[in-house]
């Protein structure tokens, strides 16, 4: 896959006192939603929005209220929308428990967000420098990885440039250029 690095771009946000996270993408069972809410449980100073919606959404606003957790539920938007609420935001989540090569993944690193997803599919590959990897189905490994973010801004800066710079090189163009070469030979 690749991104379009020329329309997903970061831009200058303004501060928050709260670690303002997000996740986009369709809200069913192998998403793993229900772990990114229950691992919020007893924090605070953050903000959670979900983008995109699906079957299982009525299951995670009764988890989300089991465990007192804040969180918006935005339902489908449109590209622009969605690029805006990229930009606007600090950390990207993706719980999968089950992905492919992630465009969701690829458009928040290219808005320049630090990732924190699990050990599936291809997004292992997108994580160099650029966030951390938590175990499938363990809300535990997420709080650990938030917490991280929370205590370490430094480290939101540092991924936060790392995952740009990765993206840069998944652009359409670099792809295409990769296909290219693999046929050339």
């Amino acid at each position: 896959n690749g991104v379009d690095i020329s329309f997903f771009k970061p831009i200058l946000k303004n501060k928050s006192n709260n670690l303002r996270i997000i996740s986009t993408g369709r809200l069913i069972e192998r998403k793993g939603y229900k772990y990114l809410i229950e691992s919020l449980k007893a924090l605070k100073n953050y903000e959670l929005t979900l983008v995109g919606d699906g079957n299982i959404r009525p299951e995670l606003e009764s988890v989300a209220k089991t465990n007192n957790v804040n969180i918006k539920f935005l339902g489908e938007r449109n590209k622009d929308e969605i690029l805006n609420l990229l930009q606007q935001s600090d950390l990207f989540i993706l719980p999968s428990l089950n992905e492919g090569m992630s465009n969701s993944l690829l458009e928040a690193m290219a808005c320049g967000l630090p990732i924190i997803t699990t050990d599936t599919g291809g997004s292992k590959e997108l994580i160099k420098g650029n966030g951390f990897i938590v175990e499938k189905e363990n809300s535990d490994s997420i709080k650990k990885a938030i917490i991280k973010y929370q205590n370490t801004p430094s480290f939101l800066n540092s991924h936060s440039i790392k995952s740009r710079q990765l993206a840069e090189k998944m652009s359409w163009a670099k792809v295409a250029e990769s296909y290219m070469e693999i046929y050339k030979k």
